[in-house]
């Protein structure tokens, strides 16, 4: 898939290349993938000095099919195929044709750049065109120029009817002269290839492309045959690989799912254990991942990172759920939100992968809540049983029942324990719903066993007089 991490592998290979070889060789199975990122993969090859050959094992499709036309030669495996190159979101609807328009330009302008007859790779992008081929090369035509030809006497035969976009097998493509060669292998691809001087710079060409040259005078100065090159394969390195996997449209909302789901559960534990490092290692493949695929996740994973301080704050420091919660998810969702808008094509892009991974998580965490208490590992970390007043657990401290109606004062800030004076006695209570500041009137509302319940005395005075 062609992803902002793959990017980062070929421009690196490009620039290594620079230093060693006389030749690249894209090895290529792709069925295309993201158009900013097809086109910064394609300035990549249009800078570097080196010739570059497009070996299309399996298939070249969409993005793929542009990159393989910017490169000075393609060479197709049998059972290859190329083209289908319209551009789609992940729902595979055509996109508009703003976007229709910027795509056929471009392939228009790459196809020209080297040779090949842009009205092929237009077919590839405009399914409002009719590709037919005549006396001459093959033509794109639109419905009224095939219908005023052919009026006109012209014989045509449709390669690529309206309504559909092109696709060209191997055998077609070597019959429209739209790609140099047919090589199962690189080893069959190198022995058909000769490196040459031409112009003051290096190319590669075939026996055909090589004969037709010396037949119409070219300088060009012969360097030697490919059959016996060393081949130098460049493997991804480690950051590389993540960086690809991460950038991919799958398994970056798996890896955000799994990442959320596992914040989620250490919320509900006590301790920290597997669940929070799984959580938290998920997020940090997320978030690194598209750092060194050089997408701006920067500022996303602040706001994650704040979101879940907020959130832990909530859980653990502040009683009940209020602003610091709300904010919290709203933080990391928007954190995780932005990392997504920077790597997608499009909002609409962004918001189904974004609506996708957050939906997985709400599903997987219900059924978290409802499969693991029946688990034993649940059992061990949580204790199940409870010490209830309505089964005889009560603390023996059968004085504090006549505190229940008393007043006194808040000896400490109760947040919500704390200690209060009542009845001339230091008394250990807890506020029943709110923070108490340190000396504010109190009122004990309930007992229970040993635990006193307080509230804000009210006054009442204060009451009658504002009525």
């Amino acid at each position: 898939e062609i992803s902002k991490g793959l990017e980062r592998y070929i421009g690196r290979a490009l620039d290594e290349a620079e230093e060693s070889a006389d030749l690249v060789v894209f090895d290529m199975h792709t069925p295309g993938g993201r158009v900013d990122v097809m086109g910064d993969v394609i300035n990549h090859i249009f800078e570097s000095d080196l010739p570059t050959i497009a070996h299309v094992r399996t298939e070249a499709i969409s993005a793929g099919a542009i990159i393989a036309l910017a490169s000075d030669q393609i060479v197709m495996a049998p059972g290859g195929t190329i083209g289908d190159a319209a551009p789609v979101d992940q729902s595979g609807t055509e996109l508009g044709e703003k976007a229709v328009s910027y795509i056929r330009g471009k392939i228009r302008a790459t196809a020209e750049r080297n040779g090949r007859n842009p009205d092929i790779a237009e077919a590839m992008v405009d399914k409002r065109k009719i590709l037919v081929v005549g006396d001459g090369p093959a033509e794109a035509l639109t419905s009224a120029e095939r219908a005023a030809r052919r009026k006109a006497g012209e014989e045509f035969t449709v390669l690529s009817p309206r309504g559909e976009l092109l696709t060209l097998t191997t055998g077609e493509a070597m019959d429209l002269g739209f790609v140099e060669l047919r090589a199962a292998d690189l080893d069959e691809l190198l022995a058909a290839y000769t490196l040459v001087e031409l112009d003051g710079s290096r190319a590669v060409m075939t026996a055909d492309q090589l004969a037709d040259a010396q037949a119409s005078g070219v300088d060009l100065v012969i360097v030697e045959g490919l059959a016996d090159a060393t081949v130098i394969r460049l493997n991804r390195s480690m950051a590389e690989t993540l960086a690809i996997a991460v950038t991919s449209s799958i398994l970056g909302s798996l890896l955000m799912s799994v990442g959320m789901l596992g914040i989620f559960i250490e919320f509900r534990t006590p301790g920290f254990g597997v669940p929070g490092v799984l959580g938290l290692t998920c997020m940090a493949l997320f978030f690194g991942g598209h750092m060194i695929a050089d997408v701006s996740a920067s500022v996303g994973l602040l706001l994650f990172a704040g979101g879940v301080v907020l959130l832990a704050l909530e859980a653990f420091v502040i009683p009940g759920f209020g602003i610091a919660g709300f904010l919290g998810i709203a933080l990391s969702l928007g954190g995780l939100f932005f990392t997504f808008a920077s790597g997608a094509l499009t909002m609409s892009d962004a918001m189904a992968s974004f609506s996708i991974a957050v939906f997985t998580t709400l599903v997987l965490a219900v059924a978290a809540l409802f499969a693991l208490p029946k688990t034993r590992a649940w059992n061990r970390l949580v204790l199940d049983t409870a010490q209830s007043a309505g089964t005889g657990y009560l603390s023996a401290r059968p004085e504090l029942g006549s505190l229940l109606g008393q007043t006194g004062l808040a000896l400490t800030m109760l947040r919500p324990s704390g200690s209060a004076r009542i009845g001339g006695k230091r008394i250990d209570v807890v506020s029943d719903s709110e923070y108490v500041s340190k000396d504010t009137p109190v009122e004990v509302v309930h007992v229970e066993g040993g635990r006193v319940v307080v509230r804000p005395q009210v006054d009442e005075t204060a009451g009658d007089s504002a009525t």
